[in-house]
């Protein structure tokens, strides 16, 4: 894309304020795009605001679309909303999750104007052998002018797949001036690890815990190495009784958090021994990239985008 073409269509599920590593992402790129000119128009799949209002912002402006259990009332009501926007468009951007990858294809054609479409997360992994999803994917991947992934194994999956495809490398990134451990933050943690720990390691899971995180084998690891005494996990963004049900049999004292703000997550990174993201599968966790930027050590799985960044320490 070039900063002539000034007005793009932006899809997706993950803006803030909802929480989570793939908002974080999808406002520094559409900042990112602003600064350089970038006329950035989010259209927001969500329920947590007020729908169709249309807020100016700097550079673009932002709505929201509600989603409704009928997916296609979904999609044809927002593009009745974007056909009232008093914008042309140059290019349709659809950044990761599903109602995005079904919508963009169309939206696209109809408008008769170039696709991107940004995988995030795990969008290829999940959608790739969904027999549901399957077919939404080829639509996106084919019918995209350009297409983004957040590892290289993901690169080089989809151009196996589809051989005319020659998608771009757009790893995760977060601005590090943003992650600092304040002294009041590593007073926390100081008196937080004296309080909870009485000799044990820290170790830290942070971010949705999702059947693809892995851990279960994480726990029966510990277990089987009959040193779980030795150990205290901190896991954030989770609090409920199914994962408690999973932690208690483990014998591993754990403290659990919900979502919380960078700013009163710093603290508790500062609290870990390490970090832990023993996935299944993964595209590249914003997880990594904090932990890394406090200078907490990483323990990871050697996968998806993880192994792009482990790639200098095999």
């Amino acid at each position: 894309m070039h900063a002539g073409e000034k007005h793009i269509l932006w899809l997706t599920e993950n803006y803030p304020p909802l929480r989570g590593g793939m908002s974080q992402s999808c406002d520094r790129i559409v900042n990112g795009l602003r600064k350089h000119g970038f006329r950035i128009h989010i259209i927001h799949f969500t329920n947590r605001n007020e729908p169709f209002i249309t807020d100016s912002i700097h550079n673009g402006s932002y709505s929201v679309i509600p989603i409704y259990e009928n997916e296609a009332h979904t999609a044809n009501l927002c593009w009745n909303y974007i056909g009232r926007m008093p914008y042309t468009f140059s290019k349709v951007v659809s950044f990761g999750g599903y109602i995005p990858i079904l919508t963009g294809p169309v939206y696209a054609k109809w408008m008769q104007i170039p696709l991107v479409t940004l995988l995030r997360g795990n969008d290829f992994d999940t959608s790739v052998f969904n027999s549901r999803r399957r077919s939404l994917l080829d639509d996106a991947l084919l019918g995209s002018e350009s297409v983004g992934c957040v590892s290289m194994d993901e690169v080089q999956k989809i151009k196996r797949l589809y051989p005319g495809l020659h998608p771009a490398y757009t790893p995760n990134g977060i601005e590090i001036k943003e992650w600092e451990v304040l002294p009041s933050d590593k007073k926390f943690a100081e008196t937080w690890r004296l309080e909870k720990l009485d000799g044990r390691l820290s170790l830290g899971i942070f971010g949705q815990v999702k059947e693809k995180k892995g851990l279960e084998v994480l726990l029966q690891g510990i277990k089987k190495s009959e040193v779980s005494h030795r150990y205290f996990l901190i896991v954030t963004g989770a609090e409920n009784e199914q994962l408690r049900d999973i932690l208690v049999p483990a014998g591993i004292r754990f403290e659990l958090l919900p979502f919380l703000d960078r700013s009163e997550l710093v603290k508790y990174y500062a609290a870990c021994d390490a970090v832990v993201i023993p996935s299944h599968y993964e595209g590249m966790p914003n997880v990594m990239l904090e932990a890394g930027a406090l200078g907490v050590p990483v323990i990871a799985s050697a996968t998806g985008g993880m192994k792009d960044v482990m790639a200098g320490f095999d």
